[in-house]
């Protein structure tokens, strides 16, 4: 019978729920293990799902207009972009090793600490403080997740992987600007032809 001292045993597969909470405490052992998990991409999948709906009801709880859709949406967006920014950069520009199922693997499970965003929407009598600080908490937590994920993944040190990851930020944020921009000023076409047409009746 093996044991956990004999280098022969077959290494110890924590559950859906231990990888998730090992994940949101930051522990890397969980993204190292997931990142040698092909199977871990459903659970992946299932963490970026559940941090998008506890994101949506904490939007909800705010009266944001984003909503649940749009909340699962924009994290299934931005699973993929972000890992896709974080291959391109890692893999293609500084030739770590990883491959991009990899990254998709790790990136997912670092959006763990979004899930605790739903403590905004079970508690309705939270002040604007407490949910404040519970969005800073979560978002930082899930940023340090990523240095981790992107660390793991690509086998570089925290410094380099916190310098990828924070060009991937940065360009991802260039990205949404640039689209809202355009998104803005296509509506403002659209209200400038509406309002134009009305004048003219």
């Amino acid at each position: 019978m093996q044991t956990s001292e004999d280098p022969g045993a077959a290494p110890v597969r924590r559950s859906f729920w231990q990888r998730w909470l090992a994940a949101t405490r930051l522990d890397a052992s969980v993204y190292h293990e997931v990142e040698d998990d092909r199977s871990a991409i459903l659970q992946a999948f299932a963490i970026v799902a559940i941090a998008g709906l506890a994101r949506g009801l904490a939007a909800v709880a705010n009266d944001d207009l984003v909503g649940v859709g749009g909340s699962l949406v924009i994290a299934f967006a931005s699973w993929l972009i972000v890992t896709t920014l974080l291959w391109f950069v890692g893999v293609v520009v500084d030739h770590d090793t990883s491959s991009f199922l990899e990254l998709l693997r790790t990136v997912g499970f670092a959006a763990s600490p979004l899930v605790l965003l739903c403590l905004v929407a079970l508690s309705p009598v939270s002040s604007p403080s407490i949910v404040l600080g519970l969005k800073i908490v979560t978002h930082t937590a899930a940023a340090a997740a990523l240095v981790i994920a992107a660390r793991e993944a690509l086998d570089v040190s925290t410094l380099r992987a916190s310098v990828i990851c924070g060009l991937v930020i940065g360009a991802l944020t260039i990205v949404v600007v640039y689209l809202l921009n355009a998104l803005a000023m296509k509506l403002q076409g659209i209200l400038d032809v509406v309002v134009s047409a009305a004048s003219q009746t």
